[in-house]
């Protein structure tokens, strides 16, 4: 059985057939983004449905991996060659990753992400620690979501952000700068590697690593709430808010860190 669902004005999707136990006000869940195309929202299984409200991100995630599903074999065919002769730089040109090679025959990438949405490099058989060992800048964001790499080996800077939740990262290598935020929250992380720089804000909320290790420049906000760490001695600069709530650490740690006036 299925049950039809009616977006409202603001994109909220509201059960048609379903009433509240009041019957006054009919539950709703808020989609975080856009709704590209409400008038053409399929009927809601009613897997997805508790009462009177709809998992809309199970439901969405699940539309996108059965689409992800039907595109892989075509993909892996337009790949094959690619593939076969290991030529990386075609592979993330195919998917609008922009290379350059460098004088020591190093990659600038002007950003990084998986192929595309519900789609790994890992289900497209490529080995991406081995295609990412090349690379030693990141122009724009580093997107680490659902990738199979464990270090970022030899990429010394990332120019905008970086994400690595839902990776298998579990040290950021030999990176030094990110220019952006950086975000490792519930992230598997365990060691940040070279890192000295960040130039926008840190969020290590429910991260593993216990140490800041060698960072010594956070630019705006540190998140530090629910997360393992407790040596934060190598920090010399933050930048905007700090936020330590249900962490190891307290406030003499930051006595000696310098902030804004």
């Amino acid at each position: 059985m299925t049950i039809s669902a009616t977006p409202s004005f603001n994109g909220r999707i509201i059960l048609v057939n379903k009433q509240s136990k009041t019957g006054e006000v009919k539950k709703v869940i808020q989609e975080k983004g856009e709704i590209k195309n409400p008038k053409a929202l399929p009927d809601i299984p009613e897997q997805y449905i508790d009462g009177n409200i709809v998992n809309w991100k199970a439901f969405r995630k699940d539309i996108a991996d059965s689409e992800a599903k039907q595109k892989l074999p075509e993909l892996q065919e337009n790949l094959s060659e690619y593939r076969k002769n290991k030529d990386y730089q075609a592979v993330l040109n195919y998917f609008g990753i922009e290379t350059k090679e460098n004088e020591d025959g190093s990659l600038t990438l002007s950003r990084y992400s998986q192929p595309e949405k519900g789609i790994t490099f890992e289900m497209l058989g490529i080995d991406e620690n081995e295609m990412f060992q090349n690379v030693s800048e990141i122009e724009g964001d580093g997107d680490f979501l659902n990738s199979s790499l464990k270090s970022l080996y030899n990429c010394k800077k990332i120019g905008g952000n970086v994400r690595c939740s839902t990776s298998k990262l579990e040290t950021l290598g030999g990176l030094v700068e990110v220019g952006g935020n950086l975000n490792l929250e519930h992230s598997d992380v365990k060691s940040l590697g070279d890192l000295e720089y960040v130039g926008g804000g840190a969020n290590f909320k429910g991260s593993k690593n216990t140490s800041t290790d060698n960072l010594k420049h956070i630019g705006k906000n540190a998140l530090f709430a629910y997360s393992k760490i407790k040596d934060i001695s190598g920090l010399e600069y933050i930048g905007g808010k700090i936020s330590f709530y249900n962490s190891k650490l307290i406030k003499e740690d930051f006595k000696d860190i310098e902030k804004p006036e």
